[in-house]
């Protein structure tokens, strides 16, 4: 008897890694890069929005400690 068993043909794409893709926003890879941007006059929203951004940047950095 014959123990032999062929392999089954595979193609090249079989095997490829799944590469994910995110599109960012300028003021995303601005704040990825750690800069906050304002323009214009200081009013509550736009003043809640950097409190926001600093928050989150001060959280980021003491997760990499």
């Amino acid at each position: 008897m014959n123990d032999y068993l062929p392999r089954p043909m595979l193609d090249s794409y079989s095997y490829q890694s799944y590469q994910r893709q995110r599109q960012m926003t300028l003021g995303d890879l601005l704040l990825e890069n750690r800069i906050v941007f304002l323009q214009g006059e200081i009013y509550t929203g736009n003043a809640n929005e950097v409190v926001m951004k600093l928050l989150y940047l001060q959280s980021e950095n003491r997760r990499k400690d």
